[in-house]
């Protein structure tokens, strides 16, 4: 069995992809979520290098064409997709074009290597219609094809597109809104939210989502700090992931809500979480938000 080397495996994640690689059991659809954007795209071209080098004993190796090419991102049987860019390089997500290129070039045969690697950066942004796109392909990959999806957020996937892919959490999956100075007004927020809903008063939750009026990056920042909240409350408020930051407010939420509204506004914010992916209007993000958490 060849030995692979160079994965951190105090991380259980990177210890189960080791694993996997070692015993040649690679799923061809993975998604690494979490973590920041590089450290994502670091690991995903450590995998794929650890499946296309050339030794026998010990892979990756860094020294055989195969190695050297692929970390200096010029493999030909490495195939890295980018988020499409506007005009002012505004992100304009991965459309259903762009899923087809994708899947267009899966049907190429590798040119140099033993298997093909296809990873998709910022895969969060798969339109919905690009997701089924690429159903096929995933569900039906070729014994020679690997499909890397990095994501911040695995919340916009649809089911079936998830159902596809072996997933693996790489790191926070906050990180990168933590790298940002905003994290602490996406915090604040949170905790407003989180305040507005335990009083089940509509006019509270309205009035607390006001701060996100023409300010989609804050609202969507905001989200997985609720979705935190969220779940400490429902695993009795000793598991928030920010330790104290966010504890009042999820015992807040655990004395005022059941368990059942506690999953349906989890629920709730992974609808809103998708629908902001989709490039959907702020402004009826918010309404159908603040209407629906006020019916919890």
């Amino acid at each position: 069995m060849r030995k692979i080397t160079g994965f951190n495996t105090g991380v259980k994640a990177q210890r189960m992809i080791q694993s996997s690689l070692e015993r040649e059991r690679f799923a061809h659809a993975v998604i690494l979520e979490g973590a920041t954007a590089q450290e994502r795209l670091d690991l995903a071209k450590k995998i794929a290098t650890s499946l296309i080098c050339e030794s026998d004993d010990t892979a990756p190796c860094g020294v055989c064409k195969h190695c050297r090419k692929v970390f200096s991102d010029s493999h030909p049987d490495v195939h890295i997709y980018m988020p499409t860019k506007g005009d002012g390089y505004k992100t304009l997500g991965i459309r259903v074009d762009d899923a087809r290129k994708i899947r267009s070039d899966s049907f190429v045969t590798a040119n140099e290597a033993a298997c093909r690697v296809f990873i998709i950066v910022d895969a969060q942004l798969l339109k919905i219609e690009a997701q089924n796109a690429l159903l096929k392909t995933i569900e039906e990959p070729q014994n020679s094809e690997y499909f890397i999806l990095l994501c911040s957020n695995r919340s916009g996937f649809l089911d079936t597109f998830l159902s596809r892919c072996v997933s693996y959490i790489i790191g926070d999956i906050r990180q990168e809104f933590k790298k940002d100075s905003a994290v602490a007004e996406a915090l604040e927020a949170a905790k407003g939210v989180a305040k507005s809903w335990g009083t089940s008063n509509a006019f509270e939750i309205v009035k607390a989502c006001g701060v996100f009026d023409k300010n989609k990056d804050l609202f969507s920042a905001m989200l997985p700090f609720l979705q935190d909240i969220i779940v400490s409350a429902l695993r009795n408020g000793y598991s928030c992931e920010d330790g104290d930051e966010l504890q009042n407010e999820a015992q807040l939420l655990r004395d005022k809500k059941s368990p059942e509204a506690l999953l349906a506004g989890f629920d709730t914010v992974g609808e809103i979480i998708t629908s902001l992916a989709e490039n959907a209007n702020l402004n009826l993000a918010l309404a159908r938000f603040a209407a629906k958490l006020s019916m919890i």
